[in-house]
């Protein structure tokens, strides 16, 4: 059986404490597959100023201190999906 989450948000410059955000969820016991998409709209940035990026990081319930015991990778900004 599939299940379907969607989380939605907004992010505004400037008003971010921090360049990341955190979206806990429960992945369920015998899960084989999660599979990851987002979307976004990329406002133009002035010339010479660097563009909006979204990169997704996956962690597990160890911990999301990066490159620790709960780490378990990122998208990287090149795919807006992928799959685990």
């Amino acid at each position: 059986m599939r299940q379907k989450l969607t989380f939605r948000g907004a992010f505004v410059r400037g008003e971010m404490d921090s360049p990341f955000r955190y979206i806990p969820f429960e992945v369920p016991a015998g899960t084989r597959r999660l599979e990851v998409s987002y979307h976004f709209d990329a406002a133009k940035s002035p010339r010479g100023e660097p563009g909006d990026v979204v990169d997704l990081g996956v962690f597990d319930a160890r911990g999301v201190d990066f490159l620790a015991g709960g780490f378990r990778g990122w998208s990287g900004g090149a795919r807006s999906e992928f799959f685990i």
